[in-house]
């Protein structure tokens, strides 16, 4: 059943829906941060729910409450006013364009700078508990604000319970193969979701190459994070942010925070901020 409007949850009173699928996703205002917050419930009674404030980062969306709700798990975690990159990319489709790109590549890196940041912030977070991995990186799991923020969403340390269209999708080879995973699947997912925003279609699918020639140092960062071989790639996915910053700098692609506002502002047709 779904919930209502004005409805408690935990701590959480329900303001709006914004999404419905696998969960329910909803917007909330919270009593226990005082803020409005990500409400999150799930239709599967079994489903796996992140567990609360185990990392924090500022490119993490950082889980505050977890509970049961009639019987349905359910997650408050931090409100990003935005979308997703697999919604960012559909819209860059559906522009009227004879040629339709992927997202801006000074954007782009920028946005998987820091999403890699926020990854490892986590690896190494969890690492003195026996270490962790994401396991599930994929374009639907990677926020971007209005406002320019940047936040990595269903961080569980540990991979999901496997499903056919992930693992086709943006999966490690080792992870496909059930050979075990460590910090370099998380890099492989990046760069297949890199590579896919940059209009490259889905690595994984037998994607072709952009529609435009990528130069030689920024092919040559993302074909190491897609090495089949996991040593062949960056150890860390700070090593990937690093060379994704290095490469813009070099370049001289300055990008920030404002300009990533404004794209995601023109692109949604969202009023400039004041």
């Amino acid at each position: 059943m779904a919930v209502r409007r004005g409805e408690q949850v935990g701590s959480c009173f329900v303001i709006d829906r914004l999404a419905s699928g696998n969960a329910e996703v909803c917007r909330a205002f919270s009593t226990q941060t005082n803020d409005v917050v990500t409400l999150k419930i799930f239709r599967d009674e079994r489903a796996e729910v992140e567990p609360v404030g185990e990392v924090h980062h500022p490119n993490l969306a950082t889980v505050f409450e977890t509970g049961v709700h009639a019987g349905r798990p359910w997650l408050a975690r931090a409100f990003v006013d935005g979308a997703d990159l697999d919604q960012v990319y559909r819209r860059l489709m559906r522009r009227v364009d004879p040629h339709p790109q992927g997202m801006p590549v000074p954007l782009a890196c920028f946005v998987f700078a820091r999403v890699a940041d926020g990854i490892d912030a986590a690896h190494r977070q969890l690492r003195s508990a026996g270490g962790g991995v994401h396991g599930d990186l994929c374009p639907e799991h990677l926020l971007v604000g209005f406002d320019g923020s940047v936040k990595v969403i269903n961080f569980r340390g540990r991979p999901p319970k496997p499903t056919l269209a992930k693992k086709v999708s943006y999966s490690s080879p080792e992870e496909t193969e059930g050979r075990s995973m460590g910090s370099r699947s998380d890099v492989y997912s990046l760069g297949a979701c890199l590579y896919h925003l940059l209009g490259g279609g889905n690595v994984n699918l037998g994607g072709g190459a952009p529609p435009w020639k990528l130069d030689d140092e920024l092919q040559a960062i993302v074909l190491k994070a897609l090495s089949r071989a996991p040593g062949a790639r960056h150890r860390w996915p700070s090593e990937l942010a690093n060379d994704l910053d290095g490469y813009l700098a070099t370049s001289g692609q300055t990008v920030g925070t404002e300009e990533l506002s404004e794209f995601m502002r023109s692109l949604f047709e969202q009023p400039p901020r004041g």
